[in-house]
């Protein structure tokens, strides 16, 4: 029996149990990093460059105020936002995503409620292995713990059902983080992590300036002549980027003339950039030093932190040092440019001796069948690959999860009815990607003197009831499809099982006719008949003909495009579903998997 040490749930492949994100490199920065910029590009810009290099096309969402800048700049990048009714369909429609892609979903959802209403998706998604970033919005760093809207421990909540969670507490850790949570949601055993970005990591620098009270916000039509000479021009339209505030490029104040600052606090200039800002554009102000204002409720909470006082007093003069502190750990060097392409991922692969005990026992046994489960599909770049070694092989299988459709509609191999007495039969049952819980009676379905080879990225799967209920001849821990592509590439079987293909066959077609025959029965519900009393008398039952499940599903059957996905709901209506449709395509079908 091979199988090798499991690394917890939460620190596979090496990852450390969910650290708040770069507190180190955080100190660093703030005493070492470089001035504070003017900045006006909130932190959306540069999350949706990172959702481009990573093949994200969808992002989901239910809106609001605290995930908006992430929102405005998908939607910048050309990345299709799909609002919600709900959050717990936002993460649903992202795990689909993930499943037929191969590209991790994208959920976002906005703080508190937010979070909390996606958690049946997300243990969802955990249980059917799909790779799914979810971010959530959170209230301001400074203002957590002190009542503020919608403020509670998400991480409490929700760490114990995701791979990894992030709390970033500063815009240069957003890019960083995000990236490592595609690599982990995507290596060893694919699942959902969380990402949480507080709403003033979120916004711009200026705009969160103006919330502190460090700088003062008007709107442009509010700007009077007097107040010119405070006019911030913002660092990124005096770079020519693209801050969102412009869009006449002619305008834009040149940075690169040896002049360039004494032009940019140039009245010309200022007026030159409010005539490029739309009607109702934000402009921010350098706070004048006879305003006593507290200017925003961060101020106002750092002043009574630090004994009261007016802006001339000492305590205002360490009430503004304080904000100064908090909004230079907050966005020093946020805006450098990182690497934002994809990590790495690390997805286990079984030994050589694994395959190689696998093939001698294929080639010992006249009777195998591949039983195959969702985490077969996991590698989606490899999925025909995979099909082409399974009919190289000439193995009969039986397709569960989002395996089901992997074959086509009607290749030889496929074998839909009468899997427990196929087991039976059998003398080698490997399980790829499939595990003993209940879908196999718990192991008990499967041969007690036939060689079992159970392969999972998953080691606690792997070993799921095992020398208890069944006893496994070989746990190897690797990626399924990997495995049966390497397995193929080993062993020449020349049309060894035909016999027992055929034997199967001929059995699954019986038990389809018999299903036909069911389909074609009347079908009666019973009921009380309220509406016809009788005195005191119990109402007499009322039989009505409904509509034949089989028959419909026999009649959907028959209609489909080559293109469809059927997605099937869970209970008795799919274990039906599963018997009578099939899927016309590999990645055809989805089904919540083993929890919904």
């Amino acid at each position: 029996m091979s199988s090798r040490v499991h690394l917890k749930k939460h620190d596979q492949n090496g990852i450390s149990m969910s650290p708040t994100a770069g507190t180190l490199s955080g100190i660093v920065s703030f005493l070492f990093g470089g001035a504070l910029k003017n900045n006006s590009r909130h932190a959306g810009f540069m999350i949706a460059e990172l959702f481009k290099a990573h093949g994200v096309e969808f992002v989901f969402c239910l809106s609001g105020g605290h995930i908006s800048p992430i929102l405005v700049g998908s939607k910048s990048a050309g990345i299709k936002v799909i609002d919600v009714r709900h959050e717990v369909n936002a993460v649903f429609a992202a795990d689909a995503v993930a499943r037929v892609t191969g590209v991790p979903g994208v959920a976002i959802v906005t703080a508190g409620p937010g979070v909390t209403n996606t958690i049946t998706a997300i243990k969802n998604a955990e249980m059917a292995e799909s790779p799914l970033v979810l971010i959530g919005g959170s209230s301001p760093i400074m203002l957590k713990g002190q009542g503020a809207l919608q403020d509670i421990n998400q991480r409490e909540v929700i760490e114990p059902i995701v791979k990894k969670c992030w709390s970033i507490t500063t815009v240069r850790d957003i890019l960083p983080s995000l990236r490592e949570a595609f690599q982990v949601a995507q290596s060893g055993t694919p699942g959902p992590v969380f990402v949480e970005l507080p709403i003033d990591i979120l916004y711009s620098y200026l705009f969160i300036a103006s919330n502190t009270g460090l700088v003062v916000q008007k709107s442009k039509e509010q700007i009077t002549e007097q107040d010119l000479p405070n006019i911030i021009i913002p660092s990124d339209y005096e770079d020519g980027s693209d801050s969102g505030n412009n869009n006449n490029n002619n305008n834009k104040v040149s940075s690169n003339s040896t002049n360039s600052k004494k032009s940019r606090n140039s009245n010309a200039a200022k007026m030159a950039y409010l005539e490029s800002l739309w009607s109702g554009a934000p402009v921010y102000l350098t706070k004048d030093k006879n305003d006593t204002s507290s200017g925003g409720v961060f101020n106002d909470i750092a002043n009574s932190a630090s004994g009261g006082g007016g802006a001339a007093s000492l305590s205002g003069m360490v009430t503004e040092k304080v904000l100064q502190m908090y909004m230079r750990w907050l966005f020093v060097d946020g805006q450098e440019k990182v690497d934002i392409t994809p990590l790495p991922i690390t997805i286990p692969i079984s030994p050589p001796e694994d395959v190689e005990t696998t093939a001698g026992f294929i080639m010992k046994s006249s009777r195998p069948l591949l039983i195959m489960g969702s985490q077969s599909m996991a590698c989606v770049s490899k999925i025909d690959e995979m099909v082409r070694s399974i009919e190289s092989m000439g193995i009969p299988c039986f397709l569960g999860g989002r395996s089901r459709g992997a074959l086509g509609r009607n290749n030889p191999l496929h074998i839909r009815q009468n899997r427990s007495a196929a087991l039976k039969q059998s003398d080698c049952v490997i399980l790829v990607g499939a595990y003993a819980d209940f879908r196999l009676n718990y192991g008990s379905s499967l041969p007690s003197k036939a060689n079992i080879v159970s392969i999972n990225r998953d080691n606690a799967k792997l070993h799921l009831n095992s020398n208890m209920i069944w006893t496994p001849s070989l746990l190897s821990e690797g990626d399924p499809c990997t495995f049966l592509i390497e397995l193929a590439a080993s062993i020449q079987t020349n049309g060894k099982f035909e016999e027992w293909r055929k034997f199967l066959k001929e059995n699954d077609m019986v038990k389809i006719k018999e299903n036909h025959k069911h389909g074609e029965q009347p079908v009666f519900a019973r009921w009380m008949d309220a509406s016809n009393k009788n005195g005191g008398n119990k109402s007499p039952v009322k039989k009505v003909e409904m509509i034949n499940p089989i028959k419909l599903l026999e009649v959907v059957d028959s209609s489909l495009p080559e293109n469809t996905i059927l997605i099937a709901d869970g209970g008795d209506f799919v274990g039906t579903a599963a018997k009578v449709l099939s899927p016309t395509k590999p990645l055809g079908w989805l089904d919540p998997g083993p929890y919904v």
